[in-house]
């Protein structure tokens, strides 16, 4: 199996103040389908839906991100 992730320029979507599933994916830089793992644990970013998609507010996902824990380890 091979996840793609989206080919769109991380530039040109940080001038979104909204990301599509694909753009969120690229932007914090993990698999489409972990973002739906999270989601359904209700872990993940809050999402708007708009029709049959979902939008992410850049603000809230980085807010989402800065609340996570931080590794104990040193890399």
């Amino acid at each position: 199996m091979t996840i793609t992730m989206t080919e769109e320029p991380l530039d040109s979507m940080l001038h979104n103040e909204y990301l599509t599933l694909q753009q969120l994916s690229a932007y914090i830089q993990i698999p489409v389908r972990t973002i739906h793992h999270l989601r359904k644990r209700g872990e993940g970013p809050v999402g708007r839906k708009v029709g049959r998609s979902v939008r992410f507010s850049r603000a809230a996902v980085d807010a989402w991100f800065d609340g996570l824990p931080t590794s104990g380890t040193n890399l």
